[in-house]
């Protein structure tokens, strides 16, 4: 890992559950041999300047859980509707500066992805938010990364106008507040992809990917490449 431990603390939290109204337990999914949360774990690990990746869990969540300590991940728990609590809480936990947020259900994550993001956050010191916003970078559906620094959370919690849908989704007080909210644009004619696994049909899409060629690496081209052999772009 190509950073230094006395830099400011970049913590991903993965977001992940069981109760999925389209498609119960999808994070324990089978995908390629392995349930779909440890690829989301592979890929987030692989980034070069994130320092720590854990996972924010609903205390119920326990066959989730069981797997995620399986795989030497510490997760932290809370309230299934008060997901930005889970992100405060795991940034005091394990005394992040900053924090990314990937979710549990995003199996063809690109580290390269996260490490734009990161780098760009943490060399803009007036920069409170960064993201590969998929509707506007041309990244697929599937890849989406944003970070921002832990204080900016913590205010978002206490703050008497962060309603439930704030705290549901995590980010969106944050990019209503900040002055700095970056969105970069890297891929054309990928906007209408979907990798993210939110329905069976989702499910069957990830599933035809990998089966139509190894994933040699955790790169989007790679994933393209894929994507084409299987006939899907």
């Amino acid at each position: 890992m190509d950073v230094f431990l006395d830099e400011p603390k970049v913590l991903c939290v993965i977001q992940a559950r069981l109760g999925s109204s389209r498609l119960p337990r999808k994070t324990l999914a089978d995908l390629h041999g392995s349930p779909v949360i440890e690829h989301v774990v592979h890929r987030t690990r692989a980034m070069r300047l994130c320092h720590q990746v854990v996972a924010g869990v609903p205390h119920a969540d326990v066959d989730l859980i069981d797997v995620l300590h399986s795989l030497d991940v510490d997760v932290v728990t809370g309230s299934e509707e008060n997901v930005l609590e889970r992100y405060v809480s795991a940034a005091l936990q394990f005394n992040a500066a900053y924090v990314v947020r990937v979710t549990g259900d995003c199996p063809f994550f690109d580290p390269r992805a996260g490490d734009d993001v990161i780098g760009h956050i943490t060399s803009h010191s007036r920069c409170g938010y960064v993201s590969n916003d998929t509707e506007m970078s041309g990244w697929p559906d599937g890849t989406d990364v944003e970070c921002t620094r832990r204080y900016l959370l913590e205010d978002a919690l206490a703050h008497p106008q962060c309603d439930s849908k704030d705290k549901e989704h995590v980010m969106p007080f944050v990019r209503r507040q900040v002055l700095t909210h970056m969105m970069m644009r890297t891929y054309d004619g990928l906007s209408d992809l979907k990798l993210s696994i939110d329905t069976q049909d989702d499910l069957d899409r990830a599933r035809s990917i990998w089966n139509a060629r190894p994933l040699d690496s955790y790169s989007i081209d790679d994933t393209i490449r894929s994507v084409c052999a299987a006939g899907l772009l």
